[in-house]
């Protein structure tokens, strides 16, 4: 993220600087990603948190129940990125590049392929290997939850 991106911390959406004013004016609330002067460094961590929580919150909203689970949303980072670069993925990759146990990987494509989200092919030169894509429903999903938080979060 480059740091020309960042807003002030004072540009707050929910409420003026630092604190929000209860209704009566008499009473300040801080809130939790509110903060005083900084080290710059500190600043671009706090942002670089800020964005995270908006993405989580985003995710959770658009991807409810197992499909918002950290191993689903791990998988469909990496098969959206595979979309987005073009590239083919199989599972045992998907794997490693997750970082995620391999049953759990397997689980999760099972909810995603459910949800319409990913799509399985068999390798034809190598019948023990599968390959995963991302669907266009699951793309569009993941397009829609990234853009729309990156410019949420830029209204920090």
């Amino acid at each position: 993220m480059a740091e020309a991106a960042l807003r002030p911390m004072g540009e707050l959406p929910w409420g003026e600087s630092s604190a929000a004013r209860d209704r009566d004016d008499r009473t300040t609330t801080a809130h939790a990603f509110a903060g005083t002067a900084a080290a710059p460094e500190a600043g671009i961590a706090g942002r670089l948190a800020q964005l995270l929580s908006v993405v989580r919150s985003d995710r959770k909203r658009r991807f409810p129940g197992a499909l918002g689970s950290e191993s689903c949303w791990v998988v469909l980072l990496q098969l959206y990125a595979a979309h987005v670069y073009q590239h083919r993925v199989h599972i045992q990759a998907l794997t490693e590049r997750t970082g995620v146990p391999g049953t759990t990987v397997l689980r999760a494509l099972d909810t995603l392929s459910a949800a319409g989200f990913v799509t399985r092919s068999d390798d034809r030169f190598d019948r023990r290997r599968v390959f995963v894509e991302i669907t266009e429903a699951g793309a569009s999903a993941m397009k829609e939850c990234l853009l729309n938080s990156g410019s949420r979060a830029a209204l920090f």
